[in-house]
């Protein structure tokens, strides 16, 4: 109801409004109104699972069927609605849902200039929106890192936690830690998780000349050091960056786009790794099913994931990796 809110505020403000406030040159008023129309309807529809014991009488709920204008105005009179307890993780909640609303509009405002995770091009590229309701895929990017690295240190604690995540991997990366390693002791390291191709180099796959190159490249060196039954037959773009008219390729590489809906920010030096818990816990609890997006290069992962795991455990079904082939 709070993030209604947050999308019904963005919605009502004009373009040169919203252009000051996203803090681009441009927008692209059609991709954000397509992202607005899309995500109105997953927010309602996430309502509509998230309340369906709802309570009589409960401040959380709204009439059924519910639509986004109640869950609006629900999300602007929660506050005197909701329990004096609860205030300061009201206060909390609206600030990280404005704050969301904005960092998703501002990558459909620049979409398909600066293609990114909030649309997609074709049937063969997918964000994780079709995974069953409280069901959520855990990935990774970027590695791998060199040996006792974080690399090792994320698949330690996955084994340790009997936890499925799929790794994206640079070819770069691969082929140096291959070169110290050594084939059998790499694949080793990802014992029974799954590994995909994040191309050569992180580059952006939509402006770079060697793109198809960095493609092809990296899927062989996949197949050179992994059993098949470890390998998915996905792509995950850099920054999520690809031409709108590689959909053909990927085809005849037989090879999907795998995007993904939750960004730990694991990434971002200003968050520790209570801050990306919290938003990941969140983002899980908003969006209700998806691929979550971290990254094996940074420690924070490593710090946050038992939270999650401690937190969500019991009512998400992780997805074991295999499954996301067939997406």
């Amino acid at each position: 109801m709070v993030y209604a809110a947050a999308l019904d505020d963005a919605q009502s403000m004009g373009t040169e409004e919203l252009q000051t406030a996203l803090d681009v040159k441009t927008i692209n008023a059609a991709s954000v109104a397509h992202w607005l129309e899309n995500e109105r309807g997953r927010v309602v529809r996430n309502y509509e699972r998230a309340s369906n014991r709802c309570v009589h009488k409960d401040w959380t709920c709204v009439a059924q069927p519910a639509s986004f204008a109640a869950l609006a105005a629900a999300g602007r009179a929660s506050l005197g609605a909701a329990p004096a307890v609860f205030a300061a993780w009201h206060h909390d909640l609206v600030t990280f849902t404005k704050t969301f609303a904005f960092e998703q509009l501002r990558l459909a405002a620049v979409f398909p200039t600066a293609s990114n995770e909030t649309d997609v091009f074709s049937d063969i590229e997918w964000t994780g929106e079709s995974l069953p309701d409280r069901t959520f895929a855990v990935t990774f990017d970027d590695g791998p890192t060199a040996v006792g690295g974080t690399t090792d240190q994320t698949l330690a604690l996955l084994k340790t936690l009997n936890k499925s995540a799929a790794f994206f991997l640079l070819g770069v990366r691969l082929e140096k830690r291959v070169a110290h390693d050594g084939t059998v002791a790499v694949a080793s390291l990802y014992g029974k998780q799954c590994v995909a191709s994040h191309g050569w180099e992180h580059h952006s796959h939509a402006t770079w000349d060697d793109w198809q190159g960095s493609v092809t490249r990296t899927k062989e060196l996949l197949s050179a050091t992994f059993q098949p039954n470890s390998i998915l037959p996905l792509f995950r773009p850099p920054n999520g960056q690809r031409r709108g008219d590689s959909g053909a390729f990927f085809a005849s590489e037989s090879l999907h786009v795998a995007l993904w809906n939750i960004d730990a920010y694991d990434w971002n030096r200003a968050m520790d790794a209570d801050a990306v818990a919290g938003r990941v816990t969140t983002l899980i609890l908003l969006r209700r099913h998806g691929v979550v997006l971290f990254h094996d290069i940074y420690g924070n992962a490593l710090s946050a994931l038992p939270t999650i795991f401690a937190r969500l455990g019991h009512v998400i079904d992780w997805l074991d990796c295999h499954r996301l082939a067939r997406l």
